[in-house]
């Protein structure tokens, strides 16, 4: 279409009226009077004729912007018709989720079956061979359609969302003990999910919204946590081993005695957190705010600290040997009892005591 234009915006520049024929000239009407005369040669009366432009490049355009507008207007009403069909078979697809799951578990009693495996009172009688076998194949089917369903709603944060609140809500991931490896929950809306325990190894939770959850001693290895929002979020003694954390939003988060080995937290926001006794050997803190954060008794040996915010940081009792500190602010930090390298200490106690601008 551009080619088209051009062509004739040549065409008409290298022609005489140029001017006139593009819209740029006048374009005004010519009138022209035309004497009568009679045998005798007088002019008895005159007859005036207006001719009228022609049309101009702007009158062609303005001709062809009707199509143009109309396939247009076509092409967005096709997109929303294709959009709503879309969600009305992603609707349909969650409900049938929903239903089947549920057959499933009032059919095959699970969840009793699940309560008396993994919690048992002293009335009741183990499992016997046949329901061991039932519960296991039951959860099995479930983490598939589960795992299945959560890649196909790829971009649907809302439906991820209903597919773990109904799970949630009918006890399944708590009393089965469904195993939630390598689920896609990217986006999703977990604010103060009771994941606690679960195992999430491996799972994406990339930009998740996890503010105020339960993942306690969650097993979260190796999972996708980056920009994710987990601010006062309870990841106690968790397992976050190799999880990428990288500027996620830790603000407040309790992380006591969780295992951060090798975990990436560069940029994260971990001011005021609870990092007492964890693990945080080799761990990437690149730039980290952890200001005012509670490092006491935490092993962050050849942890990459340089340009991270310590703060009035608590380092009591902290391991700090090999750590990389280059260009961190220390300024009013703890470092009673702290272990590093003799000759990193003076250094170190000078970092400290700098006075704050």
């Amino acid at each position: 279409m551009g080619l088209v234009l051009f062509t004739a915006l040549v065409i008409a520049i290298r022609a005489d009226n140029w001017a006139d024929w593009t819209g740029f000239g006048g374009g005004e009407s010519v009138t022209i009077s035309i004497p009568q005369k009679d045998a005798a040669g007088e002019i008895i009366a005159t007859e005036t004729i207006t001719e009228e432009p022609g049309k101009t490049l702007w009158d062609w355009l303005g001709l062809l912007g009707v199509p143009i507008t109309l396939a247009g207007l076509g092409f967005l009403l096709q997109q929303q018709q294709q959009q709503r069909a879309a969600d009305e078979e992603r609707e349909e697809i969650l409900q049938n989720y929903i239903d089947r799951l549920s057959t499933l578990l009032v059919d095959k009693n699970l969840l009793a079956l699940a309560v008396r495996k993994y919690a048992p009172q002293d009335d009741q009688e183990p499992l016997n061979r046949n329901e061991e076998e039932l519960l296991a194949a039951s959860v099995d089917v479930i983490r598939a359609r589960t795992l299945s369903i959560l890649r196909r709603f790829e971009g649907d944060a809302a439906r991820k969302t209903s597919v773990i609140q109904f799970l949630l809500e009918a006890e399944v991931i708590s009393k089965a003990r469904l195993n939630l490896r390598a689920a896609n929950l990217s986006g999703a809306n977990l604010i103060t999910a009771n994941l606690s325990e679960v195992s999430l190894k491996g799972a994406n939770f990339v930009r998740a919204d996890l503010r105020l959850a339960n993942l306690d001693e969650a097993q979260l290895s190796g999972a996708k946590l980056s920009e994710a929002q987990l601010v006062r979020a309870k990841l106690r003694g968790a397992d976050l081993c190799l999880a990428n954390l990288g500027e996620a939003d830790l603000r407040e988060a309790d992380l006591s005695e969780a295992d951060l080995r090798l975990a990436n937290l560069s940029e994260a926001d971990l001011c005021l957190a609870n990092l007492s006794g964890a693990n945080l050997f080799r761990a990437k803190l690149r730039g980290a705010d952890l200001s005012e954060a509670n490092l006491s008794g935490a092993n962050l040996s050849e942890a990459d600290l340089s340009g991270a915010d310590l703060f009035r940081a608590d380092l009591s009792e902290a391991n700090l040997s090999g750590a990389d500190l280059s260009e961190a602010d220390l300024s009013g930090a703890n470092i009673q009892g702290v272990i590093i390298e003799p000759k990193k200490l003076a250094a170190l106690k000078e970092a400290v005591a700098k006075k704050l601008s």
